[in-house]
């Protein structure tokens, strides 16, 4: 079973994507190895420390992930 979340960064609200998190995977742990593999998110945005909010779209409990570092 997979949870499907929303990971958005702070800054750049116009920026949004959908993921799908395993079981057993806590959001913040998915989110920053999510981040780290895509590279392109880094470059677009020009810094190394992100603040990235997490929205579950089945409950809609939204949560705020401080100072992930990609």
């Amino acid at each position: 079973m997979t949870r499907k979340v929303q990971i958005q960064y702070v800054d750049s609200w116009e920026f949004t994507t959908e993921v799908e998190i395993p079981d057993g995977m806590s959001t913040k742990e998915f989110a920053k190895d999510f981040l780290e593999k895509e590279d392109y998110f880094t470059e677009k945005f020009e810094r190394t420390n992100m603040q990235v909010q997490t929205r579950d779209l089945d409950t809609g409990k939204t949560e705020r992930l401080q100072d992930i570092d990609v």
